[in-house]
């Protein structure tokens, strides 16, 4: 086994702008939605980047000089601006939430087509829990990662460079002031993002192992309380547990620092603002309206950098479970139809092993040199002991995996050259841990032909 249910899964860690180019290729089918909800969010921040103006003029014109009409103008304006922006901010999280759920069915739909078609090496090696923990886990984790995408990268960039650039505009000095902070928490950020990564790789697996452990313990219930082993599993399982709480509080104390980091950053530079602001005005360099819409700046410069630092805790907190998702889509099939395939044709029955030889792990042999033939409508009994390669045997004719040696004919054809599907389409297989889908006992024998009548399938 590749890996056992306590044993963490290795996983190939990816470059930071590998996943994400891949992660935002996802996003082409919704670029016009996607251009949409940019726009929109664009004129909201256009029109709270105009408050701070508006109330600039209001205070240093009409204030002062008790202009009535004027400030009414200005107050109307900044309702009218403030409710569209409302407005347009409901319709942009109801654009965003579909955007979202839509690439996350798309990406689900893609990781279990993926899997349908994997070889059995990949099942034979990795326990069916695990396989869950990624199908459905791994790809809800990327929920926040895309909406934060669509919302925060682009527009909060634009509306930094936007806030920023009339911050200099307004004033040189107080502009200064207020980004005097930034080299230090980007240090800073980056010194965390290097262990936050790590921490949740750890989390990731301890919670597939649970997953994994948990499938395995309820599918053999039967053994479990056959054996009177129900105290060892709940014992088993508080472990896992707190395996799994004790390395998301690692990862989760670790990623918690980014908040005080930009809230401190953004607090002092604020009172840096302030202090700078105060000489500014005492020496009459600036007048009041302009310190009070500076500060409103202050607290817009900020934000976007909030948002995009949250962006980016986002993306640290998700590349291992995008690493994860990727990690099974890159895995190829073994089996499957080579370049000249064809379709087998209508199946005689005739069966020829030549020289075959086989090992599940390229260690220990199962088939050496097996040799025999079954003509049409001859009925053959294969008796070994329990490991003899009886069904090893039955597994190469459907060619869930391929012998290492020798070849396989049917109806003298070699299967290695025929079409999979036009193969497996005409057998039937009994094996010997019988599976039954949840449905009922008409359709479960139908399953072998979709298309049989209710008469057929009784017969």
């Amino acid at each position: 086994m590749q890996n056992n249910i306590n044993k963490d899964e290795e996983v190939m860690r990816r470059s930071k702008s590998e996943i994400t180019i891949k992660l935002l290729s996802y996003l082409k089918p919704y670029k016009a939605s996607s251009l949409i909800v940019v726009l929109l969010m664009l004129f909201v921040m256009m029109c709270e980047i105009v408050n701070p103006l508006l109330l600039k003029i209001a205070i240093d014109n009409f204030v002062a000089n008790k202009n009535v009409n004027g400030l009414i103008i200005i107050g109307g304006s900044l309702i009218s601006l403030n409710l569209i922006a409302w407005v347009l901010s409901k319709i942009r999280w109801k654009m965003i939430t579909s955007i979202t759920n839509n690439i996350l069915v798309n990406i689900r739909h893609e990781l279990y087509s993926h899997i349908q078609y994997l070889s059995f090496d990949f099942f034979d090696s990795r326990p069916v829990g695990k396989i869950l923990a990624r199908v459905v886990g791994d790809v809800n984790a990327l929920k926040n990662l895309f909406s934060q995408a669509i919302q925060s990268f682009i527009p909060q960039i634009i509306n930094l460079i936007c806030v920023a650039s009339i911050m200099f505009v307004l004033n040189v000095k107080l502009a200064l002031a207020s980004i005097i902070l930034l080299p230090l928490l980007g240090v800073a950020m980056f010194c965390i993002e290097i262990f936050s990564r790590r921490r949740w790789e750890i989390y990731r697996n301890k919670r597939s192992n649970l997953n994994g452990f948990t499938h395995e313990d309820f599918s053999g219930i039967k053994v479990v309380q056959g054996f009177a082993r129900e105290k060892g599993t709940e014992d088993n399982f508080k472990g896992m547990v707190g395996e799994l709480s004790n390395s998301f509080i690692k990862a989760v104390k670790l990623n918690d620092f980014f908040w005080p980091l930009v809230e401190l950053s953004w607090g002092v530079g604020t009172l840096v603002v302030f202090a700078v602001g105060y000489f500014l005005i005492k020496d009459g360099e600036i007048e009041l309206g302009t310190l009070i819409a500076f500060s409103m700046y202050v607290g817009m410069f900020w934000r976007p950098i909030m948002n995009l630092s949250s962006f980016y805790n986002t993306l640290i907190t998700n590349f291992s479970a995008a690493d994860r998702i990727f990690d099974i889509l890159d895995v190829q099939p073994v089996i499957k139809n080579s370049l000249n395939a064809r379709p087998i044709g209508k199946i005689q029955g005739n069966v020829e092993f030549k020289n075959v030889s086989f090992s599940y792990d390229e260690e220990n042999e199962v088939l050496k040199n097996v040799s025999f033939k079954a003509a049409k409508g001859e009925k053959i009994a294969l008796v070994g002991a329990t490991g003899a390669g009886k069904s090893t045997i039955v597994s190469l004719l459907s060619r869930f995996y391929d012998p290492t040696k020798g070849k396989i004919l049917v109806d003298g054809k070699d299967i290695k050259n025929v079409d999979l599907e036009s193969l497996r389409s005409q057998m039937g297989i009994m094996l010997q841990d019988t599976f039954l889908f949840s449905d009922s006992i008409m359709e479960n024998i139908r399953y072998g032909r979709l298309d049989a009548t209710d008469q057929e399938v009784i017969n």
